[in-house]
């Protein structure tokens, strides 16, 4: 009966080998399927400003639409440009007046973040400018026009957790 079970051991470690090598040649061996194609949209013009070929271009904001969930917060605002920035040259202001923090996320040196120095009113319209004389790191670029976003700031929905009676 022992010699059974070891016979019979040794088929089915046989059978998994040849099963794994059958597998291995076969993905080895099978051509890859073509990928779909990269579909990369048409580009849109920007809506901020651009003079000349070494102007400083803004790419991206967010807020991305008019409404800001940022009521009584301190959420930043973010602007991406065309070439990593020099946060030192920024110049921000508000209407309602705020203070802002600027600096440059390390890990995107393109992304310019405008960080109120205290929360957003909520229900509120800003406009917040940043002034031209932005350069770039290198400072072969600039931004030429002044830059305002409007945007009405909106309370953030807070979270309503069951209190066990």
């Amino acid at each position: 009966m022992k010699n059974f079970f070891n016979s019979r051991l040794k088929i089915i470690i046989a059978v998994t080998f040849i099963v794994i090598i059958g597998i291995i040649i076969y993905f080895s061996t099978t051509p890859p399927s073509p990928e779909k194609p990269l579909i990369i949209p048409p580009a849109t013009p920007s809506p901020f400003p651009s003079e000349t070929a070494n102007s400083l271009t803004i790419t991206k904001t967010t807020p991305k639409s008019t409404t800001f969930l940022a009521g009584e917060t301190r959420n930043p605002i973010m602007v991406y440009f065309n070439q990593p920035v020099n946060a030192s040259f920024a110049i921000v202001s508000s209407n309602p007046a705020l203070l802002f923090e600027t600096k440059v996320n390390p890990d995107n040196l393109n992304r310019l973040i405008l960080q109120p120095t205290t929360p957003w009113q909520t229900d509120t319209i800003y406009r917040v400018t940043l002034k031209s004389g932005l350069k770039s790191l290198d400072n072969q670029y600039t931004l030429n026009k002044d830059v305002t976003l409007e945007f009405t700031t909106q309370s953030i929905s807070r979270p309503v957790y069951d209190r066990p009676s």
